[in-house]
C-alpha cells in the first residue's frame, strides 16, 4: 500500500525551518549534528513496525515563515487496519499520529 505521510509544521516551527521562503529545511540543518532528516515510522496497531524513513533534510513547501509541509512518499507498506506514524525531530522530540486505513492512496498526516 502506498502511504503519503504530510509533516506540517507551524509557528512556532519544530521540526523544520525556513530555508528560501519557498523549501523547508530541517531544524539546525547547518549544524555538524545534523545530517538527515526527521525519522519517520510507521508501525501497525499492535505496534509491530512497517516502515521507517527519513524524511528529506531540504524540501517540502515554504508559506512564509508560517509553516512548512513535507511529504514523505512510502510505495510499499503491508497492508494493516491501524497505522501510528510516528515523527522523530533533531532533539528526539517525537509526534505522532494514528489513522484507520482507508484506500490505497493514503495521506497520513502528522502535526508538529
Amino acid at each position: 500500500m502506498q502511504i503519503t505521510v504530510r509533516i506540517e509544521d507551524t509557528v512556532p516551527l519544530a521540526v523544520y525551518w525556513n530555508y528560501d521562503d519557498v523549501q523547508c529545511t530541517g531544524q539546525k540543518y547547518m549544524s555538524a549534528e545534523v545530517d538527515r532528516g526527521p525519522e519517520v515510522t510507521i508501525a501497525d496497531g499492535a505496534g509491530n513496525v512497517l516502515a521507517v524513513k527519513d524524511a528529506p533534510l531540504v524540501g517540502g513547501t515554504m508559506v512564509i515563515k508560517q509553516s512548512c509541509t513535507v511529504d514523505v512518499e512510502f510505495p510499499d507498506v503491508p497492508a494493516a487496519d491501524i497505522y501510528v506514524v510516528t515523527v522523530k525531530g533533531h532533539d528526539g522530540q517525537i509526534w505522532d499520529r494514528t489513522e484507520a486505513a482507508d484506500g490505497p492512496d493514503q495521506v497520513i498526516r502528522v502535526s508538529a
